[in-house]
């Protein structure tokens, strides 16, 4: 954090693609209980919170309003996390959490996922990790994609 950010406080996001996410635990309420809960337990206060109903983490950065909405309230806020419950939350496009995660840091904060998943600090093991989740939430998706059912016609 620099001296303009407020490492205590942080800005919510929240992303679910579809109904099966509810259903599978990875709905906007268990995100939610998992970011509060971790916030409640690291001393953080959530200054605002945005969600991105029903967009794939595979839609390009001009279709998630609430993640573009987030990073203004980082600046808003002057806050120094941005905080999702997990990694794939934020994008499973490995380019576009790169390129969220350096506008964040440049803003002066740092991205915090709630399950812990490499956001402990900028060392290299640390990046590393990040960028290994995101290189297996890509394969996830371009092995499911793989095997859905070829439209005919």
């Amino acid at each position: 954090m620099t001296p303009s950010t407020h490492s205590n406080l942080v800005v919510a996001l929240y992303r679910c693609s579809t109904d099966r996410q509810t259903e599978s635990g990875l709905g906007l309420e268990a995100q939610k209980e998992q970011v509060e809960s971790f916030c409640e337990r690291n001393g953080l206060t959530i200054v605002a919170s945005h969600s991105d109903l029903g967009v794939s983490g595979k839609a390009p950065l001009e279709e998630r309003v609430g993640l573009v909405d987030a990073l203004s309230s980082l600046t808003s806020f002057r806050a120094g996390g941005l905080i999702v419950a997990k990694m794939d939350r934020l994008s499973r496009d490995p380019l576009l959490s790169m390129t969220i995660e350096r506008i964040v840091e440049r803003g002066g904060a740092r991205i915090l996922s709630a399950s812990g998943e490499g956001t402990d600090n900028n060392d290299p093991s640390q990046v590393l990790m990040r960028r290994i989740l995101a290189a297996v939430s890509l394969l996830l998706v371009l092995t499911a994609n793989s095997l859905q059912p070829k439209m005919l016609g």
